[in-house]
């Protein structure tokens, strides 16, 4: 009698949990429709990416790797994230550059992925507790000749070369300075037409779209975060989680989706390993573009091209 009752009450907990979490998507989608903001000036097309037909040309990540030795697998001498990249990346003709952007302790952006400088500066600090001149005395580790951008030097490189810039924006902490001042930069050099910030930050996109609606935006999505984030793979769930984190995780992508359309965010990015050719379609129909990184295989580019997608890569020599 008492593991029918421990079976029955287990079984009703958790279906009273499942009804839960979609109860309130449900409710907050409602109210998320409901209360919509204010709709963009105009919707992100294909032609905002100078796009051939319906195939959408490559983006350099973090302007584009130049292998140093091709004999030796993983070894670059371009630094990501820097001019010889971004250089590197239009010269083998990608007519868009990725970066990643994060604001100095004296409130500028400046291009760089982590958050802090060791990993591609020859010296070592938070991002967040340096200031912009302190960073700039401190040479790349794999090109001395290589200082660290702020995100104005490379946007004026995309204008001089005209190139489209997707920003992806690393900052958790001071989101609203971000969103501001990638506007400002954006509205200073007339590049609302040729940017696309892009970050994982829900709130970032949301205070993008009540800040400056002319701001494009790409909200990037992993599906099954919290079976991936939870455990490492060498451990295994318990029968609790195996039920409830697959569930969990629907519920959060779908709402993903759902804040996506109610903020106007006009892409969607997502890992290429995630992508099928339905999601891709389902996304198309809801008017999303759709926007795949890192992609350093010739096949996946064409197959991932072929459907329509933006494709992120490394390699731009066959751009």
């Amino acid at each position: 009698i008492n593991a029918e009752f421990f079976f029955f009450f287990f079984f009703f907990f958790i279906v009273a949990a499942m009804l839960w979490l979609v109860g309130i998507a449900a409710l907050v989608g409602s109210l998320m429709w409901w209360f919509k903001p204010q709709r963009k000036a105009g919707a992100l097309s294909r032609q905002f990416f100078r796009a051939e037909g319906f195939v959408l040309p490559l983006v350099g990540h973090r302007g584009a790797r130049m292998p140093a030795d091709p004999s030796q697998a993983g070894r670059y001498s371009t630094p990501g994230n820097c001019l010889c990249g971004f250089d590197h990346a239009v010269k083998h003709g990608a007519r868009g550059i990725e970066l990643d952007t994060r604001l100095s302790k004296d409130g500028v952006p400046v291009v760089i992925h982590d958050h802090t400088v060791d990993s591609v500066l020859d010296g070592s600090g938070l991002v967040e507790e340096m200031t912009v001149e302190e960073m700039k005395k401190i040479p790349y580790k794999h090109n001395r000749a290589e200082r660290l951008l702020t995100l104005e030097e490379a946007l004026q490189f995309a204008v001089e070369h005209d190139v489209f810039v997707l920003i992806e924006s690393k900052e958790r902490e001071n989101q609203a300075a971000m969103v501001r001042a990638i506007c400002a930069l954006c509205a200073k050099y007339n590049l609302f037409e040729k940017v696309v910030m892009i970050t994982f930050v829900w709130r970032t996109v949301y205070l993008a779209s009540v800040y400056d609606p002319r701001l494009r935006t790409c909200l990037l999505l992993r599906r099954g975060l919290l079976q991936s984030q939870h455990k490492s793979g060498a451990e295994r769930f318990s029968i609790l989680e195996r039920i409830f984190f697959p569930v969990t995780d629907w519920v959060l992508y779908n709402f993903a989706v759902l804040f996506a359309r109610y903020t106007e965010c006009d892409m969607l990015g997502y890992h290429a390993i995630e992508l099928s050719p339905a999601l891709i379609s389902n996304l198309h129909q809801l008017g999303f573009l759709v926007n795949a990184w890192v992609v350093n295989s010739q096949a996946e580019k064409e197959f991932l091209r072929a459907q329509g997608v933006l494709v992120t890569t490394d390699f731009c020599f066959d751009c």
